[in-house]
């Protein structure tokens, strides 16, 4: 998904319909319900990171190369504000293929962080 989503969601902004039309035209190439993975980048604290929305095995995946523990615990609420936010904007029967499919609930979905390499603490 593209960042505004997850700006959308974190700074309170609100995407107009045109935005939120082209964000379905230009990254959605099925309904929600038939999604299997949702790439959203992340910024937060001044550092970027990939939050993985993994809807078949349930899964919000934290992808950090520069990973700190003081600031994971973060970072993990605003995947959890972004996938809340990917719930409300998906509210209704046109991002559904039928009407018997179910909308997945992003925000409950659990954790998993997987090893990674990590960069030097110092590396830019």
């Amino acid at each position: 998904m593209p960042t505004m989503i997850m700006q959308d969601a974190l700074q309170g902004t609100r995407l107009t319909q045109a935005n939120l039309d082209a964000v379905v035209c230009n990254h959605m190439r099925c309904k929600v319900d038939k999604v299997t993975k949702i790439f959203q980048p992340m910024w937060t604290d001044g550092h970027w990171y990939l939050m993985v929305i993994d809807v078949r095995r349930k899964k919000l995946i934290y992808y950090d190369s520069l990973k700190c523990s003081r600031e994971t615990e973060g970072r993990k609420l605003a995947m959890t504000q972004v996938a809340l936010h990917l719930e409300s904007l998906t509210v209704g029967s046109k991002w559904l293929s039928s009407s018997n499919a179910e909308r997945p609930r992003f925000s409950s979905y659990k954790y998993e962080e997987p090893v990674v390499p990590q960069q030097h603490r110092r590396s830019r």
